[in-house]
């Protein structure tokens, strides 16, 4: 873990100063405030396996330079507020340190060390939400359209998609929900898993989820080095497509395709960042589980926290789908291809 932390920190202030410092106009590129930075740090040359064996910075060192770049992209900002190609730079480092912010976060789990802290867990209240929503058909725009002040790559470009009526959970999956699956037998029965995911299942040995277990009391499973009882009302994490498309094998039901799920999350509103609106916690609100921290698990004597908010603790959107916005990454039924808008679109 010392490693790839002193890794992973060193090339977040790499990427920010790369981006942010050192890129002139699509052509030159200036000079790191560190030797040999871009052979260390560069992700894009330097191989996963490769990174830990990389002549690294002591750690002292990698927190100056992370200082450092900071104070002087800050700095840059602030002599150049009307730079767009700059505030683009800075909005796509500032999600790139999120992103491996969220690695540290599931590192510390597979390693079983201790919660990270967290500035604000705030007990919440579900409210019962089981059943389904009836989504109506229509047409919408996927992807991002060319006047968008910041987007991804895999985003573009906007296009519109036609989705015909569809009825969908009101709810994330919940731990309850997946634990009657595996009491049912699922790990074994053949006809629930598709040909990759059979053989994943018999290669690794699986019977039920990663870090679950199983005790006369009922089911358990480990939050960072605490083993908890199973949050039966929280949203299910820690399973992958093949498990996940087994349980849905299970219980009747598909995995939704990408244009199904945005246009679902959407809930008919067009042209807004949230489900609810352009504000992402208006009046002071928090609608949705993804900065404010975790939840505690309440009534059983254990320490511990819920990684997932209880399905059914944020208003629901237009459509009446709970939790729409953060909580948990969604599976779909579709591939992931970098570059499929750009491929199919006929949109510069």
């Amino acid at each position: 873990m010392l490693f790839r932390s002193r890794w992973e920190i060193a090339h977040v202030a790499w990427f920010q100063e790369y981006w942010c410092l050192r890129y002139r106009d699509g052509v030159a590129w200036g000079d790191s405030l560190i030797d040999d930075a871009d052979p260390r740090y560069n992700s894009a040359i330097l191989a996963h396996d490769d990174r830990w064996r990389a002549p690294l910075l002591p750690f002292d060192e990698v927190l100056r330079y992370l200082d450092e770049v900071l104070a002087r992209v800050i700095a840059r900002l602030e002599r150049e507020p009307d730079n767009s190609t700059l505030r683009y730079f800075a909005e796509l480092a500032a999600a790139h340190e999120e992103m491996h912010a969220e690695a540290f976060t599931y590192t510390r789990q597979t390693h079983g060390y201790r919660a990270p802290a967290v500035s604000d867990t705030s007990p919440c209240g579900s409210s019962p939400c089981a059943g389904d929503v009836e989504v109506p058909g229509g047409e919408f725009h996927l992807g991002a359209p060319a006047d968008d002040r910041f987007k991804f790559d895999n985003e573009k470009w906007s296009h519109a998609v036609r989705v015909a009526p569809f009825r969908m959970s009101r709810t994330a999956v919940t731990y309850g929900e997946f634990a009657a699956f595996v009491d049912d037998h699922g790990y074994a029965r053949r006809e629930l898993w598709c040909a990759e995911g059979w053989q994943w299942r018999a290669r690794t040995g699986a019977d039920m989820p990663l870090y679950w277990s199983r005790a006369p009391d009922g089911w358990y499973c480990r939050r960072y080095d605490a083993v908890v009882p199973l949050p039966l009302d929280a949203a299910v994490i820690h399973v992958n497509w093949y498990e996940a498309n087994a349980y849905c094998n299970w219980a009747g039901r598909r995995l939704p395709t990408e244009a199904q799920w945005e246009y679902a999350a959407r809930g008919g509103r067009a042209g807004e960042m949230y489900p609810w609106g352009a504000e992402r916690n208006p009046e002071g609100r928090w609608l949705h589980n993804i900065w404010q921290g975790q939840f505690p698990i309440e009534d059983t004597g254990a320490d511990g926290f819920r990684q997932t908010a209880p399905v059914g603790s944020f208003p629901p959107n237009a459509f009446g789908l709970q939790e729409i916005s953060g909580n948990v990454w969604e599976w779909c039924a579709d591939y992931y291809q970098p570059d499929y808008y750009e491929s199919c679109v006929d949109r510069k």
